[in-house]
């Protein structure tokens, strides 16, 4: 495991790299956050990461359409929707 330090204008936050670290997140989560969790990730990404992250945080997962297109207010609705339904 190496842990970077990303320093920033106002604050500094450490950036941890791993092989296998993304399968580790979803229990994680559920230890460090209490309450709903929604997991949100695009159509390419949700069944590569997302479904297995939502599961293993007992996470609601909304998924998406891919592209910049749909980097829109619509969506953000639809995000928040899927939130307060969690």
């Amino acid at each position: 495991m190496a842990e970077i330090v990303v320093s920033t204008e106002g604050s500094a936050y450490p950036v941890v790299v791993e092989r296998g670290l993304a399968l580790k997140l979803g229990a994680g989560l559920k230890e460090a956050v209490e309450g709903k969790l929604l997991v949100i990730a695009d159509e390419h990404t949700a069944p590569l990461l997302g479904e297995v992250l939502a599961a293993e945080a007992g996470a609601a997962l909304f998924v998406a359409p891919a592209g910049e297109a749909t980097k829109a207010f619509d969506q953000l609705e639809r995000a928040c929707a899927a939130a307060a339904d969690a």
